[in-house]
């Protein structure tokens, strides 16, 4: 009993550690996308597909500190309110020259 009380008191910090943000890029502006990404580090952005009958969504963070070991940013965009804003997103390299 000890062992599993332990165990879940240690895990009350993990909990909250990996929580991440999200928002909808549609109502926003870039310059408040951006704001959050620079500020919390990582989020999740969702928008409509192109056809708007899908949402999309996907991890974006302010740098490659933000993604995990073998993985580098590559600069792409999300649509907001005032148009297409500049992010970064994690990008897994595999060694090979197919950027």
């Amino acid at each position: 009993m000890k062992r599993f009380l332990l165990i879940a008191v240690l895990a009350i910090p993990a909990s909250d550690a990996l929580a991440i943000s999200r928002y909808d890029t549609a109502g926003m502006s870039c310059a408040a996308v951006q704001a959050h990404v620079a500020q919390e580090g990582a989020v999740v952005l969702r928008y409509p597909s192109r056809g708007g009958g899908t949402t999309l969504y996907d991890r974006y963070v302010r740098d490659a500190s933000q993604c995990g070991g073998f993985s580098e940013t590559v600069q792409t965009s999300v649509p907001t309110r005032d148009g297409s804003c500049s992010v970064k997103v994690c990008h897994r390299f595999t060694g090979g020259s197919n950027r």
